[in-house]
């Protein structure tokens, strides 16, 4: 069964694959929101890329659902290994470096996970919580993030869990839909037609 996140013992040869559930269920979101009325703008292959997301700074919509892989490296020695991490860390100061260790993939990212190298003069595809924590998504009501351990993070004792949850909501989104666990990818994609299907019919998101 395909899953949403990666067995990091074989993160340096193959990287990440394809999840057909992914395409299907971000075309049945689509479908369902224009359906009701609300417009939606679809974007898959390489258009889905790092780019896209950055672009909504400022300006988000409403509702932002992201079907791909997501990651959370909780041990040191498979931060070590990855240079875009490194690159990362050098930005910033070791308490905000926990926030560099948890992660969406788009477009291109597998260049940069497994040390390829990313092409001169575009983002890497892989998009840390750090950069989504100083993004203005404040129009967003409800960010669904439909990939695998996007709920998970550092544990900063006082201060909380440091990863893409608190990434978003210091971006100012106002309800988060994530994972603690790694999903397969065919129950995932299901699983969000039956909230979807629920919750733009009436139910409140929570019960949906």
């Amino acid at each position: 069964t395909a899953s949403r996140g990666i067995d990091l013992s074989k993160a340096n040869r193959a990287g990440w694959g394809f999840l057909q559930g992914t395409l299907e269920e971000s075309e049945m979101v689509s479908q369902k929101l224009d359906g009701t009325g609300i417009r939606s703008l679809l974007l898959t292959d390489v258009s889905a890329n790092e780019e896209s997301f950055k672009s909504m700074d400022g300006n988000s919509p409403s509702i932002i659902h992201i079907a791909t892989h997501g990651f959370f490296l909780s041990e040191e020695k498979d931060r070590e290994t990855k240079d875009f991490i490194q690159a990362a860390n050098l930005r910033v100061s070791d308490y905000q470096s926990s926030m560099n260790y948890s992660g969406l993939l788009f477009a291109g990212g597998n260049r940069a996970w497994t040390g390829v190298g990313v092409i001169e003069g575009i983002e890497d595809g892989i998009l840390i919580a750090n950069e989504i924590s100083n993004m203005d998504l404040s129009n967003t009501d409800i960010a669904v993030l439909s990939a695998c351990e996007t709920g998970l993070g550092s544990d900063m004792s006082s201060e909380g869990v440091f990863g893409l949850q608190r990434a978003f909501k210091l971006a100012g989104v106002q309800t988060l839909i994530m994972s603690l666990w790694k999903v397969p990818d065919e129950a995932t994609s299901k699983l969000m037609q039956v909230f979807y299907d629920n919750w733009l019919s009436g139910m409140e998101k929570h019960q949906a």
